[in-house]
This record gives C-alpha cells, sequence and structure tokens, in this order.
C-alpha cells in the first residue's frame, strides 16, 4: 500500500503544473467572483507560490521570495497570503482531490479487497491572539488568562490512496472529535471503510455508518469490556445493563457480538436522530497484537 501511495503521489505531482499554471489558476479566481491587479503577487500569481512552498517542504518566506527572483519582498508574500480567500483554496483542493480520486479509482492496488480507505483523525492548531479569535475557539484550559493563544479544533478526512485531505472542519477547541464527524460521512459512497482511533468508537457513530453502508476499522475503547473466553462470564455481583451479547465466536480472538443501544444520547446529537438509531447492531471483535522491531 505504502507502495502504491509514493506511486500514485508520484503522478499527482507530475501533473503539478497543470493545477498551477497562470491560466487555469486564473479562471479559478474568475470563477470565485475575484479581480486583480497584474502583479508578481496578483491572485493566480499567488497561489502558485503558495503551492510551491508546500510542495518545496515548507519553505521559508526568504527562500521563496529568492526563487521566484525577488520580485516582492517576503512582507508583501506575507502580506498578501493572509488575504487569499479561504472558499478559493478550498475549491482547488476539491478539483486536486476529484482528479487525484479518478486517477487512483482503476488501480487495485490502491483498493483493500475493492474497498476505498480513509483515514479520520482530529488535531488542533493555534492563532494570533485577537479578542475575536479567543471568543470564537477558547484556549487551552493549561494557559492562565491573558498568557496563551486561541486554539482551534480541527477534524480531517484524508483519501487513503492519495494522501491528500479530503475535507476538513474548523471548530472551537473544546469540541470532541465525532460532534462532526457524520459531516463527512456524505464525501464516502456504500462499501467504503473508514480507519479511525478510539476517539470514534461508540454506538453511535457506528449505528450511523452502517446506516449509509459503510464500514469503521477502530479500536475498541478503553473503557469498553471485551471478553473472547468461551464462556462469557458476568463482572462484580450485582446486576448490570448489559450492553453487549455475544452472537458467535469465529475463532480464539474473532467473535461477532451484538452492541446495545446506549440509555443517554451524546451532546452532539438531538433526541430526534438518537431515537431514529436501532436499539442494537452487530459488531466484530478482533484481538491484534503489536509486535515492537527495533
Amino acid at each position: 500500500m505504502a507502495n502504491s501511495m509514493a506511486a500514485a503521489l508520484s503522478r499527482l505531482k507530475g501533473d503539478v503544473e497543470r493545477f498551477l499554471s497562470v491560466s487555469f489558476l486564473g479562471q479559478l479566481a474568475m470563477e470565485a467572483g475575484l479581480a486583480w491587479r497584474q502583479t508578481p503577487l496578483a491572485v493566480p500569481n499567488l497561489i502558485a507560490l503558495l503551492a510551491r512552498q508546500i510542495l518545496g517542504g515548507n519553505l521559508s518566506m526568504p527562500e521563496l521570495a529568492r526563487r521566484a527572483g525577488s520580485l516582492f519582498t517576503p512582507e508583501a508574500y506575507c502580506t498578501a497570503r493572509g488575504r487569499l480567500p479561504l472558499e478559493l483554496l478550498k475549491e482547488l483542493l476539491k478539483r486536486v482531490c476529484t482528479v487525484a480520486g479518478r486517477q487512483s479509482a482503476g488501480v487495485a492496488e490502491l483498493l483493500w479487497k475493492g474497498h476505498r480507505l480513509w483515514h479520520m483523525d482530529g488535531s488542533s492548531f493555534s492563532m494570533p491572539d485577537t479578542p475575536e479569535l479567543q471568543a470564537r475557539f477558547g484556549q487551552s484550559g493549561q494557559q492562565k488568562p491573558g498568557c496563551g493563544f486561541p486554539t482551534a479544533h480541527l477534524l480531517c478526512l484524508f483519501d487513503v490512496a492519495t494522501g491528500l485531505v479530503q475535507e476538513c472542519i474548523l471548530s472551537p477547541l473544546r469540541t470532541h472529535d465525532l460532534a462532526h464527524a457524520g459531516q463527512l460521512h456524505p464525501l464516502l459512497r456504500r462499501g467504503d471503510i473508514l480507519i479511525a482511533d478510539r476517539a470514534f468508537e461508540s454506538f453511535v457513530h457506528l449505528a450511523l455508518l452502517l446506516a449509509e453502508g459503510l464500514h469503521l476499522l477502530v479500536p475498541v475503547h478503553q473503557k469498553r469490556q471485551v471478553d473472547f473466553r468461551r464462556k462469557e462470564r458476568r463482572r462484580g455481583k450485582k446486576l448490570q445493563r448489559i450492553e453487549r451479547q455475544r452472537v458467535r465466536r469465529c475463532g480464539r480472538c474473532d467473535q461477532i457480538v451484538r452492541w446495545m443501544k446506549p440509555q443517554r444520547k451524546p451532546r452532539w446529537m438531538d433526541q430526534a436522530q438518537f431515537e431514529a438509531l436501532p436499539p442494537t447492531i452487530a459488531v466484530r471483535e478482533i484481538k491484534r497484537e503489536v509486535v515492537l522491531t527495533t
């Protein structure tokens, strides 16, 4: 898979001039309703410079200006880059992802048993310390008021075949990864497999994906009890609510279980959506072994 991804990225970079040409970027900017003067930092030139800065391994602004023939100062480039419309950059990303997806669609090596693979993950990043950003995104609780920087939560969907970010959602720092995961589901199609960490493991998330014909590969949450013994044993003396029930055993560490719907809905879901979920879902549990090599 790694070699296939490298080959796909190589094909994409080989066709990069198509996306960085002034004519293509100018047409894209005009479609967005932008106007500009013909200068070294005109909108089409600016986007091309930004892309080359990224492809060059996050070049410093002075180095980028030098490679561009010193037609502008690093300060001027920094100011102009900050004024680029976000929607224009998102549209460019969408065009690149569409072409990359078409290139990888017919390559069997980039699929797993015929399924497309996706990664979903959350992250965060800090921003300039302004009152507006502080009010909108908040900051880490480990920082005293007036000392920290506003920080945003970022949820991203990656195409495993190309390594490209298909879409991302920006939200306040104290936002759970699952809060906006459903907004990225429409970008997937029936049969796709979503790979994520244990933050995305929940009955509700699995039920939403199964309803759309999607699959989820995720580690079990640390609070969920999993028992692969031939006869499941009840923990504790008191009778507790059954949250899972084995359907059948497929192997020593492989089984199909039925998860029961939780009694309480998550904060990010409304009551009507929660009530529409099925009372149970079938889940396959497999024990994995991580081998560390030096």
